[in-house]
């Protein structure tokens, strides 16, 4: 079965239970992806990104992380657009890493909407910086957030970046962050906090 093929491979990759055996993974993951089985896919795929326990073979990665990817692999959608964005075993290519970007932070990927939002946000127009407003907020609030999304968002509102200007709303979203642990956004809330300011009581103690 597809899923016992990507359970037993995580094992042997991990080294949970039994003793690590890349090869083996690697084996196993093929034969879920053969069966259509998103998640192996996406796991042999990083795995010839890397070249872990095999011969690096970009090619063959972005085959199979596109394949996941259209299967709803959302995580995979991410590390796809990651090889456009850079240029990893193909030309770089923006727009499919955006498309590929799109499509992870519609399938609930969190870190996928906070890059599609760095992409955005320094855009000298005010329709892309207001699109990567709405990406950060997706990766805020997705169920799994990232936190560094949280802080951009923050940030945007501080600003007045594509977005009404709005330090009591930038505080929640560094709050947010803090409490999912973003230096950064820790850092922006206790700025805020010391100084007050535009609806902002300053509070030294929570500072």
């Amino acid at each position: 079965h597809p899923d016992a093929c990507a359970q037993a491979g995580a094992a042997f990759e991990d080294g949970t239970g039994v003793t690590a055996d890349l090869a083996r993974a690697a084996d196993l993951y093929r034969r879920g992806c053969a069966s259509h089985h998103a998640e192996s896919c996406r796991r042999i795929g990083v795995m010839q990104l890397l070249g872990a326990g095999m011969p690096q073979d970009l090619a063959q990665a972005r085959v199979n992380l596109q394949t996941a990817c259209e299967a709803h692999n959302a995580r995979s959608c991410f590390d796809l657009a990651r090889m456009y964005e850079r240029g990893v075993g193909t030309s770089e290519d923006f727009e499919r890493a955006r498309r590929w970007l799109t499509a992870g932070c519609e399938g609930g990927y969190a870190p996928a909407c906070t890059r599609m939002g760095r992409m955005l946000s320094g855009s000298d127009t005010d329709r892309e910086r207001r699109e990567a407003s709405s990406f950060f907020t997706r990766g805020c609030r997705a169920a799994e957030l990232d936190a560094e999304a949280c802080t951009a968002l923050g940030d945007m509102h501080a600003e007045g970046r594509g977005v009404a200007r709005d330090l009591v709303h930038a505080a929640r979203q560094y709050e947010r962050a803090c409490e999912h642990d973003d230096i950064v956004g820790c850092e922006r809330l206790g700025s805020l906090l010391r100084e007050g300011a535009d609806g902002v009581a300053a509070d030294a103690r929570r500072a």
